[in-house]
């Protein structure tokens, strides 16, 4: 039986920020490419500033003036790339739905929490106001909100943190889209609320495509069926989560999974030096950092296969980085 065919392709997608006064383009994210299928959940994890944002709102074409986008971007065999906003805006909800970092800012404060879900099924469903405020009473209760038929009047701060964020995935999800993006949603919960949203977006998935965009490794450990790390603007090792967890093959990869605290084995070890700003440099932009940064990270690495895992690195599968191990290795 062939497998089932990608909810999601992303080819060779950049993003450029106009330059002033006839200045040339700055690149801030740089040819980067990865698929997302069925029931899959891709982790996108790298540090603040790595790209994983922009390339989000890349894809949902949601970057703000100034900032273009080139590439290709398919969602379910559908070109996404070259749509006028008018067609993007009648996809947004109804095939993907986007959930932001802060709910209180993404929600509408003067606005019931139900009329913005009700206000989309109308918009993409051919249902009536009363069938549509079922549907958003059913959304709110799938993503465990308690007592959803009186929560659905409530407004945004009525709401404690971890409901108005349930509240945004039910937004997002109400209309059963074949796609949802997830943006640091459990940045800003306490740890027992995260953990919560987290099996959430887990255990929902079914045949939808997932991405969980986050800066916590930990994170991506404990929902991600994929991860692909990204350090400043580009794609560095992409596969499956268990053999990313297991093997990290990139230094950078290394680096972050010594960063996560554990209960038992060694502290967590920061990264050496900071990420670096502004446009995609050529070579490895990640050899400033690494201690095992040679002449040849000079020029820009190219992702190889190494078994399931995508790496873009000169060293992977050398003795010198075969030898190498632990933070920064």
């Amino acid at each position: 039986m062939s497998a089932a065919p990608p909810v999601l392709e992303v080819e060779d997608l950049c993003v450029e920020l106009d330059g002033r006064d006839g200045a040339a383009p700055r690149r801030l994210v740089d040819r980067v490419s990865f698929t997302v299928g069925p029931g899959e959940v891709l982790g996108v994890v790298g540090e603040s500033g790595s790209g994983k944002s922009l390339t989000m709102l890349a894809i949902a074409g949601l970057l703000p003036p100034g900032v273009r986008a080139s590439g290709r971007v398919r969602l379910a065999g559908r070109t996404l790339d070259g749509l006028d906003d008018a067609a993007l805006a009648a996809l947004r909800g109804r095939e993907f739905g986007f959930v932001f970092q802060d709910p209180f800012a993404s929600l509408n404060p003067v606005r019931r929490v139900g009329s913005l879900l009700v206000e989309s099924v109308l918009r993409h469903r051919a249902l009536d106001r009363t069938a549509a405020r079922v549907r958003a009473i059913e959304s709110l209760r799938a993503v465990g909100l308690p007592d959803p038929e009186q929560r659905v009047d409530h407004y945004p701060h009525q709401l404690s943190g971890g409901q108005r964020q349930r509240a945004l995935i039910a937004l997002a999800l109400v209309n059963g889209p074949r796609l949802l993006i997830a943006d640091e949603p459990t940045t800003a919960l306490d740890p027992t609320v995260r953990l919560a949203i987290l099996d959430l977006l887990v255990a929902g998935a079914g045949e939808r495509g997932t991405v969980l965009v986050t800066h916590d490794f930990g994170v991506a450990e404990r929902a991600c069926t994929t991860i692909a790390v990204m350090y400043h603007g580009r794609l560095v090792e992409h596969g499956p989560a268990s053999a990313v967890l297991a093997a990290p093959r990139h230094p950078y990869t290394r680096a972050l999974l010594d960063a996560v605290p554990r209960f038992h084995g060694p502290p967590p070890a920061a990264i050496a030096g900071t990420p670096p700003s502004g446009p995609v440099p050529d070579g490895c932009a990640f050899r400033a950092r690494c201690a095992r940064a040679d002449a040849a990270c000079a020029a820009t690495p190219e992702p190889v296969a190494h078994g399931a895992v995508r790496v873009a690195c000169h060293h992977v599968g050398t003795s010198q980085m075969a030898a190498a191990g632990g933070q920064g290795a």
